[in-house]
């Protein structure tokens, strides 16, 4: 009813750049939405998540004082990558939430959005859609029979499509291919590779490779960061949980005597799932791993250029 014009939609005071997809999680909206504000720093940026799984309700500027169950662990975890640098808020209510940026934050110029490709009241500037190079939307079903949040023909409304997750060595024969199979959208088409740094403790040290880990992650994907991890270290044992599982003291008890049981150099994990340990009293040595992005074929600058003419125009 929003798309045939019975219930409206409304462009927001400050112009918004929403990062969705059309999938189940696993296109990696977060890491995207970091690299973005990066690439946008000429302007005065503000963040906007839903976040997802918090306790709170209603509207938030993200600290360093309250925790994940606050603000939501993708949240926290973007805002703890800027060191304050870009502010970062949550709301649900997407509209809201970037009537109350205006106020707060007059000197704003544009909203990234962390997700909110289906908050239909709010009518963006500019929707990012993402497609996981390893579970394409184009080729699955809506719920219950695939993984699609809603029918696949709806990736027509974004003005852009990122694939997501690609390899490095992506050669243009096979970017072709996407264009081919992405062409019925007649959308802009880029092609991003997603890479995990080096894990490294609080302190900067770095996890050598080939150290004996436990690996613990609640990820959308498990498997394919458990397959990440063993390509340089040995994962002794691999706690795997659901996608934003918040973590017990019962939990951490298990991974210590993981640790002592196969007599494992650390812990290994994401900087996401690190976000929902920082309450919590931690004697065990701890890697950390974050999601770097990178724009292949030599497309970042189009990119930019592209949402930053929609954001203008």
């Amino acid at each position: 009813m929003f798309q045939w014009g019975i219930f409206k939609r409304k462009r927001p005071e400050i112009p918004a750049i929403v990062v969705g997809n059309i999938s189940a999680g696993g296109t990696g909206k977060t890491p995207f939405v970091i690299w973005l504000s990066n690439a946008m720093r000429d302007k005065s940026v503000a963040i906007l998540s839903r976040g997802y799984k918090r306790k709170s309700k209603g509207f938030f500027e993200v600290n360093s004082t309250d925790g994940a169950s606050q603000f939501g662990d993708e949240a926290l975890e973007i805002f703890q990558h800027f060191h304050s640098e870009i502010p970062v808020f949550v709301c649900e209510d997407r509209v809201e939430g970037i009537h109350r940026i205006s106020k707060e934050r007059p000197g704003t110029e544009v909203v990234i959005l962390d997700d909110g490709f289906q908050h239909l009241r709010l009518q963006p500037n500019v929707s990012v859609l993402l497609c996981n190079y390893n579970r394409p939307f184009f080729k699955d079903y809506p719920f219950p029979l695939g993984h699609l949040r809603e029918f696949a023909f709806n990736a027509r409304y974004a003005d852009v499509i990122v694939v997501s997750k690609c390899p490095a060595n992506m050669d243009m024969a096979e970017g072709l291919k996407w264009y081919d199979a992405l062409s019925g959208y007649g959308k802009a088409i880029f092609f991003a590779n997603y890479e995990n740094a080096a894990p490294a403790d609080i302190k900067g040290n770095t996890l050598k490779p080939g150290s004996r880990v436990v690996l613990v992650s609640a990820l959308a994907n498990n498997a394919a960061f458990c397959k990440w991890a063993e390509k340089d270290y040995l994962v002794s044992k691999h706690f795997s949980y659901v996608d934003h599982y918040p973590f017990k003291n019962s939990d951490i008890s298990d991974w210590e005597a993981a640790l002592e049981k196969h007599n494992a150099d650390g812990v290994l994990v994401s900087r996401k799932d690190f976000m929902k340990l920082g309450k919590m009293e931690l004697k065990m040595p701890i890697y950390i791993t974050f999601t770097q992005v990178q724009i292949l074929f030599d497309g970042e600058d189009d990119l930019i250029a592209l949402i930053s003419d929609k954001i203008n125009g």
